[in-house]
């Protein structure tokens, strides 16, 4: 019974033993994975303009469309209407411009996050091929630009069959 016992103990200990050193592994690892993180994120910062990648998206755009319409709605929030800018190319490629102006410049607040883009910015989006530019009608209430953009009928050229002469 002595030997069952102390058998049992010695692998209790070891199966104790290799559970650390596993645990003990991971943790290296994870330490390594975020010091890698905090490189790649310091190396992103210190060599790319960081105003590009903060801006990389805005404003967001939700497009529907609808049976005779393509309805683009921007979100604006805390942008004048008069810091707006709408347009549309010969491309059918719509743009939306403008600024985002700060209440106030403070130097003495310390912000512990800041996520919000004050300056300017530009969204364009490719409208489909049958976007009539014609028209188009805008709304602007709570800081959503909505953008209705009519549809008009594109003359496909129709299958047709051929004489062989």
């Amino acid at each position: 019974m002595k030997k069952t016992t102390k058998g049992f103990l010695a692998m209790l200990m070891l199966a104790s033993t290799l559970s650390a050193e596993s645990l003990l592994s991971n943790q290296n690892f994870n330490d390594d994975i975020q010091r890698m993180n905090q490189y790649i994120n310091s190396m992103m910062k210190s060599h790319f303009n960081t105003d590009y990648f903060d801006n990389l998206n805005f404003p967001k755009v939700n497009m529907s469309e609808k049976k005779e319409t393509y309805v683009l709605k921007f979100d604006l929030a805390g942008i004048s209407k008069d810091d707006i800018k709408l347009s549309i190319d010969k491309n059918n490629v719509l743009t939306v411009e403008g600024e985002r102006k700060s209440e106030s410049k403070q130097k003495d607040k310390s912000f512990v996050k800041q996520e919000i883009y004050y300056g300017q910015f530009k969204r364009s989006v490719q409208l489909p091929e049958n976007a009539n530019q014609d028209k188009l009608d805008t709304n602007y209430k709570n800081g959503i630009l909505t953008v209705t953009i009519g549809k008009k009928i594109i003359n496909e050229p129709k299958a047709k069959i051929i004489k062989i002469k």
